[in-house]
């Protein structure tokens, strides 16, 4: 659940808070986009021990 404080806040594509000074932002992302980056998350999150057991070194590298 979003509070105001939160629902002030601006988040860059990949769902990262963005400082407010920051100005390369992007105001408009696709629906559809966000929707599907976010059904994965909720995919990999529910899966997890499956996940992190078959792709372990490739989510250790990007991290």
């Amino acid at each position: 659940m979003m509070n105001r404080e939160d629902s002030n806040k601006r988040f860059d594509r990949y769902g990262y808070i963005v400082p407010s000074g920051e100005s390369n932002f992007e105001e408009e992302l696709n629906a559809t986009v966000v929707r599907r980056r976010e059904q994965k998350w909720l995919d990999m999150f529910s899966q997890w021990s499956l996940f992190i057991a078959s792709r372990f070194d490739k989510l250790k590298k990007r991290c």
